[in-house]
């Protein structure tokens, strides 16, 4: 029952992200985000949910973070980034707000060490009570000097019931 609720979780963003467009007034960037929610949705269908990271100013630096259930109240969060250097590390972290607005640190996540081929990944695991319902968060990588790098919203809750529920699946918004 408790991984159907983490599951839950996972699933609840994705399924809202399609429900919040207004029916014949989508603009073409709408309907982008609601085709990628729907890959997406396919995608934690299968347990994962993944999002984008993007550069940051000219840090050439992008990647994914994916989300997926561990154990009955938690969330693995795996960082993959492209374009860091070999030995470096970049620290990650869960935030509060949007990429465009920004906001204080809400989890530190493990730091990304930069490997020979320019990637690194890294995995950290984080109680899902973490995300507070009908709220917003991203995760952001920074260069080794702090200075942010990589950033991706994180598709918020709207329903907090489906954490009690295991039987709900969908509902939320982005």
């Amino acid at each position: 029952m408790k991984s159907a609720r983490t599951l839950a979780w996972v699933l609840v963003p994705l399924v809202a992200i399609a429900c919040t467009s207004k029916e014949g007034q989508q603009s073409q960037g709408q309907q982008g985000m609601a085709e990628q929610s729907g890959q997406m949705s396919q995608q934690a269908m299968g347990g994962a949910q993944t999002i984008s990271l993007s550069p940051k100013g000219n840090s050439g630096i992008s990647g994914t973070a994916e989300f997926s259930a561990a154990g009955s109240d938690s969330v693995q969060v795996k960082v993959t980034l492209k374009g860091v250097e070999q030995g470096k590390e970049y620290p990650t972290h869960v935030h509060h707000g949007t990429c465009a607005t920004e906001g204080s640190v809400a989890q530190p996540l493990n730091g990304v060490t930069g490997m020979a081929d320019s990637t690194g990944t890294s995995t950290t695991t984080v109680a899902h009570s973490l995300f507070m319902p009908d709220s917003s968060y991203f995760v952001q990588s920074h260069l080794p000097d702090g200075t942010p790098a990589a950033c991706g919203d994180i598709p918020a809750m709207a329903h907090g019931e489906a954490m009690s529920d295991s039987s709900s699946m969908g509902g939320g918004s982005n």
